[in-house]
């Protein structure tokens, strides 16, 4: 009877924990995706006020000093102008971009685009600056599931350790 107990709680204690990794690891993977689109806006918002303030040459910068995203800089026809990671002029019409589209037309936009084939997400923030231009940043991540894997040897860590705790309690009863 005694094991038939231990088991049936052993057996709870072991779905409490996987159910409580999965949905620790949802919130904190939103949590994670909301802190990083906030520091997207933050960044292109930061970005754009140096550009209105200096022009082209904070690009440089930017750049120089370390700033975490990628800039693109987008005239209001689509045409990137300059990009912090390629060639500008080997690159297609923006315009067609949700961001840039939205940017153009409200004074900002925003999108997240997913790669199945990287298996990353990229956050995008675009800023329609002074003199009609479009400052974008953008920052990729890993996917969520990638995310999850990373977690996997934690949950069989906690998976492991009720097993002797549970046992010892059990033998003092």
């Amino acid at each position: 009877m005694k094991k038939r107990i231990y088991n049936s709680m052993l057996l709870l204690v072991i779905i409490t924990i996987i159910f409580s990794s999965i949905l620790l690891t949802g919130i904190i993977y939103q949590e994670f995706h909301n802190r990083m689109k906030f520091e997207i806006r933050n960044e292109a918002l930061f970005i754009s006020t140096g550009y209105n303030l200096s022009g082209q040459e904070y690009f440089t910068e930017a750049k120089r000093q370390g700033s975490t995203g990628r800039i693109t800089w987008i005239a209001s026809d689509g045409t990137v102008l300059y990009d912090s990671a390629s060639d500008a002029k080997s690159m297609g019409n923006h315009l067609n971009r949700p961001e840039i589209a939205n940017a153009v037309l409200s004074g900002y936009g925003e999108a997240v685009h997913h790669s199945n084939t990287l298996g990353i997400k990229t956050f995008y923030y675009a800023v329609r600056v002074n003199d009609g231009t479009v400052v974008r940043v953008s920052m990729a991540t890993n996917d969520a599931f990638k995310s999850l894997i990373n977690f996997i040897p934690y949950n069989f860590l906690i998976l492991i350790d009720p097993y002797p705790i549970c046992q010892t309690h059990m033998s003092l009863v």
